[in-house]
């Protein structure tokens, strides 16, 4: 019996169906398709301060990366269309989390930049643009820079975001650009934290490279001049919208080793509090590394301010100690002659002393994460103040008349400061009580009539402070 398909002359072979179902839509049509999603969602982007990159922009720049060891001819045949260099345009900083391996920053981006002025269209500035700020401290940057340059200044047409561009060029292009921004703020009196309405740019740019060197240029410029001061909370608000890790560690740097000197109590705490939030504790030095491309001078340079910042971290805590939890104006005076000796610390006490460090002004949270351990099995007057001061660890205890203990770092029995919590023995251990003399290099001090001369001694003659 013949069947209907037989009779229909219809065969359904479902995997031939989806074979030719990809040709059902040509290529120039699915091209179309995807710009013209691609400028809806850029768009979109837009709105929400954030601009969108190509889902397939790893594809485009591996293609790149392997056709442009074979030379131009070679890309040129495959970045054949305006729709592909477009895509090109936006691969040039991939991937982001690996700069060295970019476009950008590669022996190839000659090619690249010679494809994309091959189909060029004004439209590709503002990506360019985009690129050129947020990678500022590419190796590759300088040519990309003169390349937007020569766009920017080639452009005569009416789009009002590209005659803003235009007008502001020279401080994108010229080489000495950013030092011109930041004296024209200050000549202007306008505000480096105001620089993106300045310049007409978006709020989603506020973090990008380039305003890296505009504040680091601007804080160098106004550190030298007489009335400083002024300046100081304006880079502070410039920095929380920038919340740039590096940038914070530049302009910070300059302002710390510009307070060292003379009386700035009031703008010094400023800056700890800033500088805890912005960098970290001073005490962690992983948090203080020097930034990528930072010189000698400049890591010297770093190095000093976190020195400065936690001594005066370490003079307030020693103030507050003797000040609050025991009333010593002789201690209090004493270690603050040697603050800067002091390269970490840490008080131990109760949990309503903690209550009461909390409760100073001088004192900030963090700070007490870092810098308060609880003293156990210990009596209510019972606190101490223990400091790292070269190859030692010194304990002072805050009662009346409370001993004071050294002990060398590679001592078992030596305090372990970074432990949370500690005993009243692990502080004032039994094995470590024989009294401190010019040949004795650790035990205990009492402080009876004569002791800072003792203690002075002492220090000079074991640790040559």
């Amino acid at each position: 019996m013949t069947s209907a398909k037989s009779l229909l002359n219809f065969y359904f072979d479902p995997n031939q169906f989806a074979a030719d179902a990809r040709y059902i839509i040509s290529r120039k049509t699915r091209e179309s398709i995807e710009k013209v999603t691609e400028a809806l969602a850029d768009i979109a982007a837009k709105n929400q301060g954030n601009k969108r990159e190509p889902s397939d922009i790893g594809e485009i720049y591996q293609t790149f990366m392997a056709l442009a060891p074979k030379g131009i001819e070679v890309l040129k045949q495959e970045f054949d269309t305006l729709y592909k260099v477009r895509k090109l345009v936006r691969s040039l900083a991939y991937p982001k989390e690996n700069p060295k391996l970019s476009i950008l920053s590669s022996a190839f981006l000659p090619l690249a930049l010679q494809i994309i002025n091959k189909y060029w269209r004004d439209g590709m500035l503002g990506g360019l643009f985009r690129t050129l700020l947020q990678n500022w401290s590419y190796p590759g940057i300088e040519r990309l820079r003169r390349f937007v340059g020569e766009k920017i200044n080639r452009y005569s047409g009416n789009n009002q975001t590209l005659l803003v561009l235009k007008h502001k060029a020279p401080f994108y292009i010229e080489d000495q650009g950013t030092i011109s921004l930041g004296l024209n703020l200050i000549q202007n009196q306008k505000k480096l934290s105001e620089v993106w309405q300045y310049l007409d740019l978006p709020d989603s740019m506020k973090g990008y490279e380039y305003f890296s060197t505009v504040g680091e240029a601007f804080t160098s410029l106004v550190m030298r001049k007489q009335q400083f001061e002024q300046y100081i909370p304006d880079i502070l608000e410039f920095l929380k919208q920038h919340r740039t890790l590096d940038t914070s560690k530049k302009c910070l740097c300059k302002i710390i080793l510009k307070l060292q000197n003379g009386d700035h109590s009031e703008l010094r705490e400023r800056i700890k509090v800033s500088t805890l939030e912005l960098i970290g504790d001073p005490i962690r030095d992983d948090k203080w590394l020097p930034w990528a491309g930072a010189n000698e001078t400049d890591k010297s340079d770093l190095k000093k301010a976190q020195t400065i910042l936690n001594q005066w971290l370490t003079q307030q805590f020693i103030v507050i100690f003797f000040e609050k939890l025991t009333m010593d104006e002789d201690r209090k005076a004493f270690w603050l002659h040697y603050s800067r000796h002091i390269s970490n610390f840490k008080i131990y006490g109760h949990r309503q002393d903690r209550v009461q460090l909390s409760g100073d002004y001088r004192i900030k949270e963090e700070y007490l994460k870092t810098h308060f351990g609880f003293i156990k099995n210990a009596e209510r007057s019972q606190r101490a103040f223990v400091m790292v001061v070269k190859d030692y660890v010194f304990v002072e205890f805050s009662e009346c008349g409370g001993a004071f203990y050294a002990y060398r770092k590679t001592n078992p029995i030596c305090p372990d400061i970074l432990q949370d919590s500690l005993s009243i023995h692990a502080l004032r251990h039994s094995k470590n009580r024989k009294p401190l003399t010019s040949i004795q290099n650790e035990g205990r001090l009492s402080h009876t009539a004569g002791w800072k001369c003792s203690l002075s001694r002492w220090l000079k003659t074991h640790l040559e402070i």
